[in-house]
């Protein structure tokens, strides 16, 4: 597992990260300045609003709802990407995917990235309460003293995948 850091203050990131995301939108873009930052390091967009382009939609309170999310998936199967990522809450995924479904979106579609802070790195699974298939990455503690920015685990393979198919 490698570590991924979310941030809305690049410059507040450490000098040599695994993997780093950023928004695209909402009240602090600073995607544009991370990827400029650290050109050389894997970096994931995420969107707040399901009118913008990323590789990820934030589907929590405040941000985009799983009804907007649906219409971003086909926004984003439009533009190419045959596996757009949904971030959210362990607690919400079952329930997402369930609806999603109904609407004929299925798992196939979509990758997730789930947050569950326990402060311990893992991958959602089973005993988070996550059945189906498994989350490619795990937000799993927030910002600490002194640092403003979360933490993630995933895989180098997962996250190399999420890159390739936003630039095809």
């Amino acid at each position: 597992m490698l570590e991924l850091l979310d941030t809305v203050t690049p410059g507040d990131l450490p000098s040599h990260p695994n993997a780093i995301a950023g928004y695209v939108d909402g009240r602090w873009p600073s995607f544009d300045a991370m990827h400029a930052l650290m050109p050389s390091i894997p970096c994931l967009s995420i969107a707040t609003s399901a009118l913008s382009r990323a590789m990820v939609l934030d589907v929590e309170a405040g941000d985009a709802s799983f009804m907007e999310a649906a219409a971003w998936l086909g926004l984003m199967h439009g533009f190419g990407m045959a596996r757009p990522v949904l971030y959210t809450s362990a607690s919400r995924i079952d329930s997402g995917v369930k609806y999603l479904a109904s609407l004929g979106i299925h798992r196939d579609r979509y990758r997730v990235w789930s947050a569950h802070w326990t402060g311990i790195p893992h991958i959602c699974g089973p005993a988070c309460g996550v059945r189906g298939e498994r989350p490619g990455a795990t937000q799993y503690r927030g910002a600490a003293a002194g640092q403003h920015y979360d933490r993630s685990v995933s895989s180098r393979a997962w996250i190399a995948a999420v890159v390739d198919d936003f630039d095809r």
